[in-house]
């Protein structure tokens, strides 16, 4: 369930000059609703040194006001994003196969999802070798004192309730980045294989090497 204003989602799409029913940038990207469709696929572009941020969210409107609140902050991310849980899964395992395509530094995960839900990806996650080291910042609406709970009970690095204005939105996304981008240091979530090396640990020597 979101707790957006209905009034604020509209202000914050024209001001980013799309239409509604778009993502306010990135136009290349499928609309909404239905975003991503679960074979759609679009290129990982990305800045030299832009950090990517999964977020896992099956309400567009709050998908359209979290890229907003990073965008009003002048905060430099690139963002993923899947609509359940079990396109989260997918995305992940695929992640893990391809070192060319990294684990993202952090996922923004809701609990209420369709398919897979937020506390059952989570229990996955924490399951399996590397992966369970990935930070987890659940972002939901829900405020129940069991919901935080187990949440943390399953591994969350953090506990976040939406908020109900942009302005407080926009203050989030901005301690997100601020702790969790630029002064944490983030664990090795790379799987390693069976000869016990890390392909990241290799190239890193090669390119040590070759310098």
């Amino acid at each position: 369930m979101a707790l957006w204003d209905p009034f604020e989602i509209l202000i914050d799409r024209q001001a980013a000059g799309s239409a509604p029913g778009r993502r306010p940038d990135h136009g290349q990207r499928p609309a909404f609703p239905g975003y991503p469709a679960s074979r759609t696929r679009w290129p990982l572009i990305t800045m030299s040194g832009q950090k990517t941020i999964l977020v896992a969210e099956d309400d567009s409107n709050d998908v359209v006001l979290l890229e907003r609140a990073f965008v009003k902050a002048h905060l430099d991310v690139h963002f993923e994003f899947v609509q359940d849980g079990e396109q989260l899964i997918h995305y992940l395992k695929a992640r893990t196969r391809t070192p060319e395509n990294p684990i993202p530094e952090l996922l923004l995960l809701d609990i209420k999802m369709p398919k897979v839900n937020g506390f059952e990806v989570l229990e996955w996650i924490r399951r399996q070798p590397g992966l369970k080291r990935l930070l987890i910042i659940m972002l939901t609406s829900s405020d129940e004192p069991h919901d935080i709970n187990r949440a943390y009970d399953l591994g969350a690095n953090s506990y976040l309730v939406k908020p109900c204005s942009m302005e407080r939105l926009t203050g989030i996304a901005e301690h997100l980045y601020n702790y969790w981008i630029n002064l944490n240091r983030r664990p090795d979530c790379a799987p390693r294989p069976a000869n016990g090396v890390n392909p990241a640990d290799t190239r890193s020597s090669e390119l040590r090497r070759a310098r």
